[in-house]
């Protein structure tokens, strides 16, 4: 039996339902590039190649990914909204003094984004994950 999976029009409903561009960057990776939880919140913001349009992934499975466009967008705003701070993480709190995202704080970020999208069953970042799809539904854009 095969584990489920997002279908394409639950992606596009999950990424309508998005409504900051943290998160939407956040769920575009997993969907996208299909990054293990630690592995998004292992991320800092030099991990990002710009000028390859690339992350580098570190940890047992150490790698680059190409980006697609809308990841690379995503990111893009997502790096242009992020607060000015010291703190090398790529996903930060976006209230009071910014730190690294925990596994709660993805997790409640992909299951409110579910909830929001109201699909009719639950979404987590392992389902996220078994759902890549390198070519998003370009016809989802950002908040």
């Amino acid at each position: 039996m095969t584990s489920p999976t997002l279908s394409d029009s639950e992606i596009r409903k999950l990424l309508s339902a998005v409504d900051s561009p943290r998160d939407r960057a956040v769920v575009v990776l997993f969907l996208s590039a299909g990054l293990f939880q630690s592995e998004l919140i292992a991320l800092d913001v030099a991990d990002i190649k710009w000028s390859e349009k690339s992350i580098y992934i570190k940890g047992k499975r150490e790698r680059n990914i190409a980006l697609n466009p809308e990841a690379l967008d995503a990111l893009t705003q997502w790096h242009n909204d992020r607060m000015k701070t010291p703190e090398p993480a790529l996903f930060v709190t976006e209230k009071g003094k910014a730190k690294r995202l925990s596994e709660r704080s993805v997790d409640h970020i992909i299951r409110s984004c579910g909830v929001a999208a109201k699909l009719d069953h639950p979404v987590n970042a392992n389902l996220c994950n078994r759902s890549t799809n390198p070519i998003l539904p370009r016809e989802v854009k950002g908040p």
